[in-house]
């Protein structure tokens, strides 16, 4: 599962508790979870931060917007945010979750019925 935000953006930010429960859950299932903090108006050194004070379970990564290095949140066409992606085991996209509602609705069917089939 991964998760892109960033501490720049209202809404990631008010989506972070969400986030720490699935990454949780996710822990608990043996699902991989990685959070991206995605920099637009932040140093570095403030994204970092950023993710020190918001711990969660899995891997942490910190992307720049404006870099010449072609990002995963560029190759994942990432447009909103915050948004989830669950990749499967074989590398395919299961889910892709840009909205509020979708959040709330899709995401949590979306894995309760992963974590029962495994």
């Amino acid at each position: 599962m991964l998760y892109f935000g960033g501490s720049w953006c209202p809404p990631c930010l008010e989506e972070l508790p969400r986030w720490k429960r699935i990454a949780q859950v996710c822990s608990d299932n043996g699902i991989q979870t990685k959070s991206i903090a995605v920099q637009y108006k932040e140093t570095e050194e403030e994204a970092i931060k950023y993710l020190q004070q918001n711990v969660f379970p899995g891997e942490h990564i910190v992307e720049g917007m404006t870099n010449s290095e072609v990002a995963l949140h560029e190759l994942l066409q990432i447009s909103s945010f915050p948004t989830y992606i669950f990749i499967d085991t074989t590398g395919e996209i299961r889910l892709r979750v840009e909205n509020r509602v979708a959040r709330e609705t899709k995401l949590p069917t979306f894995l309760s019925a992963y974590i029962y089939k495994k």
